[in-house]
């Protein structure tokens, strides 16, 4: 973010670093024009791993592997809860997850892995191939 050094203020990508890394990391940030590694980047929060170049791929594979085992609809509910909870009040982000809790319901999925949990086995979810 070294829009400080050239006289113009950061804006567009600056206005989400407040939620993500807090107010003072911000104001550090944007008013020094510092450049941060990634070591210090994923310590503040706001990249989740630093890894070499040749262990991107294999580190983002393990990330969507682990992802991809859960209830597809849960994933799509959990993704659309973060993004409004991030623009809303608490008693509105709290209403979002009740009704977000009520459709996974629906879906069978939770049966499932309580089921599965229960008989000591990996879920099988309505979206996978059944064995």
């Amino acid at each position: 973010m070294p829009e400080i050094e050239i006289g113009i203020p950061s804006v567009i990508e600056a206005a989400l670093m407040v939620n993500l890394i807090g107010a003072l990391r911000t104001k550090e940030f944007l008013l020094t024009g510092d450049r941060w590694d990634a070591s210090r980047a994923e310590r503040y929060g706001l990249i989740n791993y630093a890894v070499p170049l040749p262990e991107l791929l294999p580190k983002a594979k393990v990330v969507c592997q682990r992802i991809g085992q859960h209830s597809r609809t849960t994933v799509a509910l959990q993704k659309d809860l973060v993004n409004r909870w991030m623009t809303t009040d608490l008693e509105t982000a709290i209403e979002y997850g009740v009704n977000a809790l009520g459709i996974a319901f629906t879906t069978g999925d939770p049966q499932e892995a309580m089921q599965a949990f229960l008989e000591k086995r990996a879920p099988r979810f309505s979206w996978q191939e059944q064995s």
